[in-house]
């Protein structure tokens, strides 16, 4: 509930969150894994050795290991969110330095899908939203549903261009 609340704060009169997401959980699979493995290699290594300043070199390695490979990609995925309301796309992240990129959805001039083959076996891909006055592409990287969320962008679009009235779904 939290979450939705701090949302809708950010939002100008009459705009609405058509969809609120965050990488596919793809992106963490191999940080949790890398997780699992180094804290059992750590405990079995302390377990089969009885000098306390080898444990403690094999703890404090085990959490170096863990905050470097496991904790930082993990807490970067919890922080890189990406939304799309009725008038903008708005794409957050960064863990230390915050950055948020706003697109208006009327400055979109194309949006496009990048997959490769796990991306198509697990509805994930790369949305690539070229827009009227900015630098360059802003990249979504790793969304979840991409065909849904193609098609959700592309109804608020041709909803804008005719004059409709864009409603979320």
């Amino acid at each position: 509930m939290k979450d939705m609340t701090s949302r809708k704060r950010h939002l100008a009169a009459g705009e609405n969150v058509v969809f609120h997401t965050r990488a596919h959980w793809k992106e963490i699979v191999v940080p949790a894994l890398v997780l699992v493995i180094v804290a059992a290699g750590a405990i079995w290594l302390l377990t089969q050795t009885s000098a306390l300043w080898l444990q403690w070199t094999i703890a404090i390695i085990a959490i170096i290991v863990v905050a470097i490979t496991s904790v930082i990609p993990i807490l970067n995925w919890l922080a890189n969110t990406s939304t799309l309301t009725t008038h903008r796309l708005i794409s957050r992240w960064g863990l230390v330095r915050r950055i948020q990129n706003d697109v208006a959805l009327d400055r979109v001039d194309s949006i496009n899908i990048q997959r490769g083959f796990l991306d198509r076996f697990l509805g994930a891909g790369r949305l690539l939203v070229h827009a009227t006055g900015t630098d360059g592409d802003l990249v979504l990287e790793g969304v979840p549903r991409i065909k849904e969320r193609h098609m959700q962008m592309q109804e608020l679009l041709m909803n804008r261009k005719t004059g409709a009235n864009p409603q979320p779904k």
